[in-house]
């Protein structure tokens, strides 16, 4: 046993064999026993090699998938420090933000730091004519504390239908998290999970030559922010998004820096930015779109997923791709649905 042969190695350095002192005998108990914990620990669970940012670090567990959820919870997935917007404050600043800060959502917070509310983009596209911030947030939010777990974290972005949750201590907003924040854990703990279990959420797909400028109307009318493109015999080609209908050369530079205030410094802003809120700038100003087949703007062959393969290759492709969705193919290669991030979050409720 290894430690016997350290206690050994300690007395033939004294001279005598049993003859170590108190102190050395307690230091050499205690590495022993940090010695066994870690081989206990590095058997139980081992982190995922050149994981760089916190909380994307994968537990490959051996152990009960029920204890390893006890044991995450929400601090361990947050984002820290998030962008938030103080109140009051008026649509064009929210916009402003979500440009500059290239983000969909964002937490809404009082002066003295305490958490009011939250704000999205979907709010904006709902509410186009309304300009202050206190009318267009939602205040009345269901938020979670560092301590929650993971189960509830899913739990919330399921039953409530949402993509983002405030975490606060108190009354102080501490984090945020997403459902992509939760695609570790759907990684660690459901190996052996096939996607066809977790597609639930419906999609609607469209030809590619579908004419561009109906593609908004389609969006607005499902309210389904990616759509899978077909050709003409029925094979999945590409995926477009609201944010895929515009790029730089059809946006109005002008427009926008008139209406949000924009410099011309292209460092405080970013087209990704632009393009989480063209869907409402195309509503609002009535923006024009080329008449083009939607095949011309998609995102062509995109990343897909086997409908048998396992769900926690579908949250890795997602977490490393940053994906929202992923189309889901049969053994034919042929399109079956969408599957979101928030439909893995299933499992987490086991």
């Amino acid at each position: 046993m290894l430690h016997l042969n350290i206690y050994s190695l300690a007395n033939l350095s004294l001279g005598k064999k049993g003859a170590g002192s108190p102190t050395i005998c307690v230091l050499l108990h205690f590495l022993t026993c940090l010695f066994y914990t870690y081989v206990y620990l590095e058997k139980v669970y081992s982190v995922e090699p050149n994981c760089r940012l916190p909380g994307v670090c994968i537990l490959k567990t051996n152990t009960n998938k029920n204890t390893l959820v006890a044991y995450m919870n929400v601090s361990n997935m947050m984002i820290e420090n998030p962008v938030t917007i103080t109140i009051p404050n008026t649509r064009k600043e929210v916009l402003k933000k979500i440009v500059t800060e290239n983000v969909t959502g964002m937490p809404v917070v009082k002066r003295n730091g305490e958490l009011a509310g939250m704000i999205t983009r979907r709010d904006l596209f709902q509410n186009p004519n309304e300009e202050q911030l206190a009318l267009l947030m939602q205040w009345d939010i269901p938020k979670l504390s560092p301590n929650d777990s993971v189960k509830k974290a899913a739990k919330l972005f399921l039953e409530k239908n949402i993509h983002h949750l405030c975490v606060s201590r108190g009354k102080k907003l501490v984090g945020f998290v997403r459902p992509y924040e939760l695609l570790p854990a759907v990684e660690s703990i459901h190996n052996e999970r096939l996607v066809e279990e977790f597609v639930g959420s419906p999609c609607t797909p469209v030809w590619e030559g579908t004419p561009l400028p109906l593609i908004p109307k389609i969006i607005k009318i499902t309210s389904f922010y990616a759509l899978p493109v077909l050709n003409d015999a029925g094979n999945l080609t590409g995926i477009i998004t609201d944010r895929d209908l515009f790029t730089s050369s059809q946006i109005e530079e002008v427009l926008f820096k008139s209406e949000l205030g924009l410099g011309d410094d292209e460092d405080t802003w970013t087209w990704e930015g632009i393009r989480n809120i063209m869907t409402l700038f195309y509503e609002e100003h009535k923006l024009s779109l080329p008449n083009i087949p939607v095949k011309d703007v998609m995102v062509k062959n995109p990343k897909t997923v086997y409908e048998r393969s396992t769900v926690a290759k579908a949250a890795r492709i997602m977490r490393k791709n940053y994906f929202g969705q992923l189309p889901v193919t049969d053994s034919n290669d042929k399109l079956v649905s969408l599957v979101y991030n928030r439909d893995l979050l299933k499992g987490l409720l086991e």
